[in-house]
């Protein structure tokens, strides 16, 4: 089931992959399991397009998990989680809260990755707040962490948002482009074709 809900959605299938990963958890009745935390997470993601207003109690559950099971990776992807939401429902307060909770996690944990998703939200954030010196603080950090482990999907979104970061803080047109053009270029050759309209 859980293989049915990542194949739909890839396809766009939505509500079809909500159904197959509910039906995997009850499977996975165990709690504190590492393999049920990990498949929380995946329900709220999933919550978060189709229906955010249960997004929160379903990172929770994960949370509780994650503690019991002393897992720093865990927790630290479940309150990045708690952060996205915060951010996207414009909890700005929260947003800080929690993904300064993320990002102590994921130093623990050694999650790069994690850390530099983390950076991203932050940049996300202070672009919200109109603090666009610190969105580029932000932005340079995922960018750094990025390209020292070659992942080329958070490249390409700290690009962009150093490009946004820029056009909002009365950068020159040429740096601006420059950004934007390397994150469309980095998105084409990773064939995201979704992310590349939006960097159009």
């Amino acid at each position: 089931y859980r293989q049915v809900s990542e194949q739909a959605l890839r396809l766009g299938a939505y509500t079809e992959a909500r159904t197959a990963l509910n039906r995997a958890l009850e499977l996975w009745s165990e709690a504190s399991n590492p393999v049920r935390a990990e498949m929380l997470l995946e329900a709220a993601r999933l919550h978060f397009i189709i229906d955010e207003s249960q997004a929160q109690a379903i990172i929770e559950e994960a949370m509780r998990v994650a503690e019991v099971l002393g897992d720093e990776a865990l927790q630290a992807r479940a309150t990045l989680l708690s952060g996205e939401l915060a951010l996207k429902t414009g909890r700005h307060a929260d947003a800080h809260t929690f993904l300064a909770q993320a990002l102590a996690h994921a130093q623990v944990a050694l999650d790069v990755v994690c850390r530099a998703e983390v950076y991203h939200q932050l940049g996300e954030l202070a672009l919200r707040e109109g603090q666009m010196l610190e969105a580029r603080v932000q932005y340079e950090a995922e960018l750094n962490l990025a390209r020292q482990i070659g992942d080329q999907t958070l490249e390409a979104a700290a690009l962009e948002g150093l490009g946004f970061a820029l056009g909002n803080s009365g950068g020159s047109p040429e740096d601006i482009l420059r950004y934007l053009r390397q994150a469309l270029e980095l998105r084409r050759g990773l064939g995201d074709r979704f992310k590349e309209a939006q960097s159009l």
